[in-house]
């Protein structure tokens, strides 16, 4: 629970006084589902690098908030939602032929295999599916 209190804290000190209240009363909500420091660079286009990821759940649905110092390749940071699929293949296919560009991936990392898609339009989105474990 402290490292969840922690990351409020985090998130408190980053936006403005006026939108403090609506955060608590979502965060009252939160748990903490993993804080890891060196995440893998893959995730933001540095492959050499790390980066941190922290990931909440609450009411609201599961939330991952990437740290970084913003310098990301385009098209990463760009995305500003992500979205879970039952097959990422199948999805990108149908998605290709709807007129979706891939700009990135698919790529695995964490236990997820993940793509950047541009609709027409240009609105940008992450899919991602999770994968079956090894036995």
């Amino acid at each position: 629970m402290q490292r969840a209190v922690s990351v409020v804290r985090l998130a408190l000190s980053i936006i403005g006084r006026s939108q403090q209240k609506q955060c608590i009363m979502f965060y009252n909500t939160v748990v903490l589902v993993s804080d890891v420091a060196t995440a893998p660079g893959i995730e933001i286009g540095r492959n050499s690098e790390t980066f941190r990821r922290i990931r909440i759940k609450s009411g609201f649905g599961l939330i991952t908030v990437f740290v970084t110092d913003g310098h990301l390749p385009y098209p990463y940071g760009r995305e500003i939602t992500g979205y879970e699929v039952p097959n990422l293949d199948e999805t990108i296919a149908k998605a290709r032929a709807a007129g979706v560009s891939v700009l990135s991936g698919p790529y695995s990392s964490d236990g997820r295999s993940e793509a950047l898609v541009q609709f027409p339009g240009g609105y940008i989105a992450e899919i991602h599916s999770l994968q079956k474990p090894n036995r």
